[in-house]
């Protein structure tokens, strides 16, 4: 009829009270300026025809249009077995029986036309790898398809994360993706039915676990750089070395549900021993273990460690400061110390010296009753006897310092003894 594109076309009508409006052209879609026949439409909507104004195979050809957004998307020709050189039309499906039924010429070599039936041998499948925390889709993931448990196939996603097959009717499928630094994950689809097959695999990251740290000299907190560092597996007993770095810092890479010991030395310094575990992480971590060193002959300084004028006894504050001299005791229990007691230069030397001896037996005594045992520690009191900067005030020699000056002077001090 007047309006069409050329030969025969498809037109549609919409029945409407009762009665059939006016055919509407589907257009350039689906018609050509040749021959568009035998439209049908299937239970999913979507439209079937033969042409033979298109590109195929020879003659009429079949083709799908699938039906999107209220209209009808550009023809695709649905190819072998279906089509072949000669006329290929009448295509219906039986949606039930799982078979369908189309007319053709092509074993008369154009003289007759004859019915054919056909069964599906596979659906498509259109499959999607995603990472499962941001739901991004994942490039270059491998899917192994196995069927009925063989290997049926191996696939790759595409930047999309997409992939596809087609699916046996009736079979049992199982898709095992993977992805570097993803755990791999395995769906199924059992008894394939003849819809198209939709699947979504999602893969979560492996967590990464690593151990980091710093090695060091408590004396003056200087880092120790080249310096060994082993890490002792505990499930499989195996150990790695490794090296400090100019700035003292090592780091390891862990495995998941492991428990590790690690552990470094230095000849006269006491030996640093950690325990970490991944067992029971499930997000990716860094474990730390820090390792300074407390050497034989070392003078370190017990900071904010502060007395009452001409007095001392341990006050509260400066409780808090020894006992993290306690815990340095307990975790190294063969080593012994001196405790030193140091004032400024202001009162008498003979004053100083004795007051500075009652600090630091009181210091020990302290420490004693936190659990330390006595014959591990030494004290004595030095007074002014070895001020650490110019501020002298004996005899006719003074020297103004400032308040904060004389504070420096005024210190408590350990000094390592024994550390083995």
């Amino acid at each position: 009829m007047p309006g069409g594109k050329g030969g025969m076309d498809i037109w549609v009508c919409n029945r409407v009270n009762g009665d059939w409006d006016k055919p509407v052209n589907l257009g350039a879609e689906v018609n050509t300026t040749e021959n568009e026949v035998f439209p049908y439409i299937d239970h999913e909507g979507n439209l079937f025809f033969s042409s033979n104004g298109r590109s195929g195979m020879g003659g009429l050809d079949i083709f799908k249009c699938e039906f999107e957004n209220g209209k009808f998307k550009t023809a695709e020709n649905i190819g072998s077995p279906l089509n072949s050189t000669f006329d290929d039309f009448a295509y219906v499906y039986d949606k039930k029986n799982m078979c369908g039924y189309l007319t053709s010429n092509r074993d008369t070599k154009n003289e007759n036309d004859d019915l054919y039936m056909f069964k599906k041998n596979c659906v498509p499948l259109d499959g999607l790898v995603y990472d499962k925390e941001t739901n991004l889709p994942l490039a270059n993931a491998k899917v192994v398809i196995n069927e009925g448990g063989n290997k049926f196939a191996e696939v790759q996603t595409d930047d999309k994360g997409k992939f596809k097959s087609c699916l046996s009717i009736g079979q049992n499928y199982d898709f095992i993706a993977s992805k570097d630094e993803y755990k791999e994950n395995k769906v199924s689809i059992n008894g394939v039915n003849d819809e198209p097959q939709v699947i979504k695999i999602p893969l979560s990251k492996i967590p990464a676990f690593t151990l980091e740290g710093h090695v060091y000299l408590e004396e003056d907190k200087s880092a120790l750089p080249n310096h060994p560092v082993k890490l002792m597996n505990l499930k499989t007993n195996k150990e790695t070395e490794t090296l400090t770095d100019a700035n003292g810092n090592y780091h390891f890479d862990l495995e998941p549900e492991t428990n590790y010991k690690v552990m470094t030395f230095r000849e006269n310094c006491a030996d640093n021993f950690a325990d970490r575990s991944t067992i029971g992480l499930t997000k990716s971590t860094v474990l730390k273990a820090d390792f300074g060193f407390f050497c034989q002959g070392d003078v370190i300084r017990v900071d904010n460690i502060y007395y009452d004028l001409a007095k001392w006894n341990i006050r509260p504050d400066a409780a808090k400061e020894l006992d993290k001299l306690v815990d340095i005791m307990k975790k190294y229990p063969k080593m012994q110390i001196e405790l030193g007691s140091h004032t400024d230069c202001r009162a008498s030397f003979k004053y100083n010296m004795d007051l500075s001896e009652k600090r630091a037996k009181s210091a020990v005594q302290y420490i004693v009753k936190k659990g330390v045992e006595a014959s591990r520690m030494t004290y004595k009191g030095y007074g002014e006897s070895k001020l650490i900067n110019h501020c002298e005030c004996e005899g006719t020699r003074v020297v103004p310092c400032t308040e904060e000056e004389h504070q420096q002077n005024r210190r408590t001090e350990f000094k390592v003894l024994n550390v083995k």
